[in-house]
């Protein structure tokens, strides 16, 4: 199945995008009397763990882990966007100037209402400048048309039902750093977070798939102390399940665990189903807090690829290793209700090998095979090499990329030369996935045009992609 990230808009995968900005606040529904602030320039740390800029964030005295930030300015700094704000009593307007996607907050309520949650929280990854367009910095794919198969639903989300509370003072709406960034994470575009009086953010595919702060601080922020903040750790639970429940979707039921979450709740869920899970999620030890988000996506959520908790670099670093090692090795073993996933991928793994032990023993080695009149092209991944691309469109690259695409042209012009090849048949029995930028591009190359379609969850509408 190729890898699609699930977040259009309204539909997120609850991977690191996300899970790692969750960083926030307690259950406080106005900021009480007596209640101080002071304003602080955070360092933010873009493309290396050397800051090279600021951003002011506001903290509240019985909140001192908290930053809290004017949606209108994250949406300014991180997005690149200019979004105008028309206050209206207690209901705050936000209206992106280039492309006119509102959505209204009530500070009374804690809420954020839009016709269309989709095209507010996702409309810089499907309208950025110069047209739509795909694959990060490079554009390697244009997106000519976007359809879909019905207006979108109006939805409210309710951050003060899960205890996130926005706070207005001076005529201006703060939300919770970790909310706000939530809110418009996307793999496409940003993932920011806070930790450590630090923001750590990437802005763009290709770095989030293999940038500098991959697998070091950026990965794992919650693990830079040796214990969980009791404020930090009430909400991470709170924003987890608001997260969850707003932007997860669901292609299917899994288990009796994951029908529960869509009946009642991620909360429930957890107290019934997994009630060790829930108690790790609010531990005050990194490793136990480690553990549970592992047991949570890994194991409990898995899709086969989607959904996880990426352990990349955790144990390349002495003091991380030290900090979590034995509390998540202790804690991170498969559950009661894990049985689903543990026998999809033990079916899954037979059936590569069987597979590929039947084209070993048929085709011989190779991802290039003809039997007759028929080119057989197979491979196992479906990769973009960005870098060379990069290199190779403006012309410091000679030769075409080594990945997928420049694997599969090359095969395509060995079948074109060979005059006895009438068909050519692609093999992806044995193929796991991968980025699907470079499923477009292939479709592209073979036929000129594809087609892909996105389910917003939020919306109710499914999206038709032409490329």
């Amino acid at each position: 199945m190729v890898q699609l990230y699930k977040r259009i808009g309204a539909v997120i995968t609850a991977a690191m995008v996300g899970i790692g900005m969750i960083f926030g606040c307690p259950t406080v529904k106005a900021v009480p009397v007596g209640v101080s602030s002071v304003r602080k320039q955070i360092p933010v740390c873009r493309k290396s763990l050397s800051a090279q800029e600021t951003v002011e964030c506001t903290f509240f005295s019985d909140l001192p882990h908290i930053p809290y930030i004017p949606l209108e300015r994250f949406y300014s700094v991180f997005m690149n966007g200019d979004m105008k704000v028309t206050r209206n009593g207690a209901r705050y307007t936000y209206e992106d100037q280039q492309y006119g996607s509102i959505a209204v907050a009530d500070a009374e309520q804690d809420t954020l209402t839009s016709p269309d949650m989709a095209d507010f929280l996702a409309t810089p990854v499907y309208k950025q400048q110069g047209g739509l367009v795909m694959g990060g910095p490079d554009q390697l794919v244009k997106v000519e048309e976007v359809a879909y198969d019905q207006p979108a639903v109006a939805v409210t989300l309710s951050m003060g039902q899960y205890g996130i509370d926005l706070r207005e003072a001076d005529g201006v709406l703060y939300f919770p750093f970790a909310t706000v960034s939530d809110l418009f994470s996307n793999p496409d575009v940003q993932t920011a977070y806070y930790a450590d009086d630090i923001i750590y953010y990437e802005a763009d595919y290709e770095e989030l798939n293999g940038g500098p702060l991959r697998g070091t601080t950026m990965t794992w922020p919650w693990i830079l102390s040796a214990q969980r903040e009791a404020d930090m750790i009430t909400f991470n639970y709170h924003e987890l399940c608001f997260s969850i429940e707003s932007f997860y979707g669901y292609p299917c039921s899994y288990n009796s665990f994951t029908d529960a979450m869509q009946k009642d709740g991620l909360d429930a869920a957890l107290s019934v189903y997994e009630p060790e899970v829930r108690s790790l999620l609010l531990s005050e030890k990194p490793g136990e807090y480690v553990a549970g988000l592992y047991r949570l996506f890994n194991i409990l959520l898995a899709d086969g690829g989607h959904t996880g908790v990426a352990l990349n670099g955790i144990f390349d670093n002495s003091r991380y290793k030290a900090a979590v090692s034995k509390d998540f090795f202790l804690y991170s073993h498969y559950t009661e209700h894990s049985g689903y996933y543990v026998e999809k991928n033990r079916r899954m793994v037979e059936t590569y090998n069987t597979l590929s032990e039947q084209r070993l023993k048929e085709l011989g080695a190779g991802g290039y095979y003809t039997k007759g009149d028929t080119a057989l092209i197979s491979f196992e991944r479906f990769e973009v090499e960005y870098a060379q691309w990069n290199d190779y469109l403006s012309g410091n690259r000679k030769f075409m990329p080594d990945d997928t695409i420049g694997f599969v042209y090359r095969c395509l012009e060995q079948a074109d030369k060979d005059p006895s090849v009438k068909n050519v048949v692609f093999d992806l029995s044995t193929n796991g996935g991968g980025d699907t930028i470079a499923l477009e591009m292939l479709m592209c190359l073979i036929q000129g045009t594809f087609e892909c379609r996105f389910y917003n969850v939020l919306g109710q509408q499914t999206m038709t992609q032409t490329t």
